[in-house]
């Protein structure tokens, strides 16, 4: 008996320490508290993420759960899927925003922030196919077409 407690205790200490090790994980993930970073470093993000979250304002939001809602009710859309943790995506939404805003397109935001938690929005970038954000997605009729980074978000979208 005094074994079969001291491997219960021993199960359940080590179950806790993957559990922390995982949220801790999560947690320097999503709040960027990567100490190798300088001041000057640190300062720029915060002001990239800002300037992210002032751009993103213009796009509406869209929660995995109604992906098929919105197939089903529009037949012709932009998606930009993206999250303000990613340097890449910092970089690409004030140019989207800025792009769709002189084409007078809307564009849908689905926010990839919680994928990791999430298991309705991991399902769907999968069925879409995006590995890393960012990505701009043109739904028409049904039919997915990518924007390839190496043309101009203008020329994708008023092509489309």
């Amino acid at each position: 008996m005094d074994k079969k407690n001291n491997l219960k205790l021993l199960l359940g200490i080590s179950g806790l320490t993957a559990v922390a090790a995982m949220g801790w994980e999560h947690y320097r993930n999503h709040y960027n508290l990567d100490n190798h970073l300088s001041f000057a470093e640190k300062s720029i993000i915060f002001w990239q993420r800002r300037v992210y979250d002032q751009k993103i304002k213009f796009f509406i939001r869209l929660k995995a759960h109604n992906w098929n809602e919105l197939l089903q009710n529009r037949d012709h859309f932009f998606v930009y899927i993206g999250t303000r943790n990613n340097p890449q995506c910092l970089s690409f939404a004030p140019r989207l925003s800025y792009a769709a805003q002189q084409a007078g397109k809307n564009v849908y935001y689905l926010d990839t922030t919680k994928e990791a938690t999430n298991p309705i929005l991991r399902h769907l970038l999968e069925d879409l196919q995006v590995k890393n954000p960012p990505a701009l997605l043109c739904v028409d009729h049904g039919r997915i077409i990518r924007y390839d980074f190496d043309e101009k978000i203008t020329d994708f979208i008023n092509a489309h």
